[in-house]
């Protein structure tokens, strides 16, 4: 522990001090929030995790009509995953890709 002089009243105050004993005046450097918090770990809610978990459902789920087009060997597997990547969001494309890969232009294996 290091004793620094208050700017105000020239006092010998603890640098861990924030204030000075005698007259009251700010000394040293306030502490903030990061690093008063540096090394901590932040607890994650419930609320945040739940949501995690749907995301990632979610993002998964939007790839689907590719998987069966993928696992089912279909001969157009491009086109659908570009159907899929790029128009998947309107779910107008999501299902145009979806019907695109249960039709039955597979590979006969």
């Amino acid at each position: 522990m290091a004793l620094i002089r208050c700017p105000e009243c020239s006092s010998e105050v603890s640098d861990k001090a924030r204030t000075c004993p005698r007259c009251g005046a700010p000394v040293g450097q306030p502490l903030s929030v990061a690093a008063a918090t540096a090394g901590r770990p932040v607890p994650a809610s419930t609320g945040r995790v739940l949501f995690a978990i749907f995301l990632s459902f979610i993002t998964l789920g939007y790839l689907v009509p590719w998987c069966i087009a993928f696992a089912r060997h279909h001969n157009k597997q491009v086109p659908i995953f570009l159907i899929n990547l790029l128009l998947g969001w309107t779910l107008i494309g999501w299902f145009a890709a979806l019907i695109w890969a249960f039709s039955s232009d597979v590979e006969r294996l």
